[in-house]
C-alpha cells in the first residue's frame, strides 16, 4: 500500500525552538491525529497479515514491530555529518577527561578523536523508516496508556530548557516524574536493530517501563 506519513501543523527544525504557545498548539494537534494515524498503522499491519493482532495489548506490540522491522532501512551519512558528530563526541570526551582532573594541554587529541570516530556510526536511520516510527511510537505510547490509564496520560514537557524532550509530546505519571518519549525509545531499538533483530524489541521495552508505573 501507499503508507501516508505524518505530516507537521508547521514548518521548524527543533522542538527546543518552538515558544511555548507554538509547543502546546504542537501538542494539541498531535493528539488529536492519533486516532487517524492509528487507523493507518492498523490498515498496513493487517494488509500485511491479516492474523496480526492489533488491540492495544501489549502482545500486539510483537506484531506491530515485526511489521516495522522488515521496513526499516539505513543509508550512509555524509562526511560532513560523520565529522561534525565526531567533534562533538571528541569534545565530549576531552570534558569528561577533564572532569577527572587532566589538563587540556596533557590530553593527546590525536587517541581522543580516534575514539571519538569509533563512537559515530557510519549510517543512520533513513527518512522512510522515521516516517513509519513515528507511527509506530504512538502506537506503544497508546498500549502503555490504554493498559493504564488511571495514571498515565499524554503531555508535554514546557517546563525545562535542558529536559531532553523538551516541548515534545510524552506520556506522564511515572514514578519521579520519569516521562516515555516513545519517539526516543524507536530510535534506540531502531538503531538496535541494525545489529541483530529481535522480533521482542518493542514488547520488551514495554514490559522494561513496567517497573516506572506508580505502586
Amino acid at each position: 500500500m501507499n503508507y501516508k506519513f505524518m505530516g507537521s501543523p508547521f514548518e521548524f527544525d527543533r522542538f527546543e525552538d518552538l515558544s511555548k504557545k507554538e509547543a502546546r498548539a504542537y501538542f494539541e494537534w498531535y493528539v488529536n491525529q492519533i486516532d487517524s494515524r492509528m487507523e493507518i498503522l492498523k490498515t498496513a499491519v493487517l494488509e500485511d497479515d491479516p492474523d496480526a493482532l492489533f488491540d492495544y495489548s501489549p502482545q500486539s506490540l510483537i506484531y506491530v514491530w515485526q511489521w516495522y522491522e522488515k521496513r526499516i532501512a539505513f543509508v550512509p551519512k555524509s562526511e560532513e555529518d560523520i565529522s561534525c558528530q565526531t567533534d562533538s563526541m571528541q569534545a565530549w570526551l576531552v570534558s569528561q577527561h577533564m572532569r577527572a582532573g587532566r589538563k587540556y594541554e596533557d590530553i593527546d587529541q590525536e587517541k581522543v578523536r580516534a575514539k571519538a570516530r569509533t563512537m559515530v556510526r557510519d549510517t543512520e536511520i533513513s527518512k522512510e523508516t522515521l516516517g513509519y516510527s513515528k507511527d509506530i511510537a504512538i502506537y506503544f505510547s497508546e498500549v502503555m496508556r490504554r493498559n493504564h490509564e488511571d495514571v498515565l496520560r499524554w503531555s508535554f514537557i514546557a517546563n525545562s530548557k535542558k529536559h531532553i524532550s523538551f516541548n515534545k509530546p510524552v506520556l506522564i505519571g511515572f514514578k519521579g516524574n520519569v516521562s516515555l518519549d516513545s519517539l526516543l525509545i524507536l530510535e534506540a531499538i531502531t538503531q538496535n536493530s541494525n545489529n541483530a533483530k529481535n522480533d521482542n524489541a518493542l514488547f520488551e521495552a514495554y514490559n522494561n517501563w513496567l517497573d516506572d508505573l506508580p505502586d
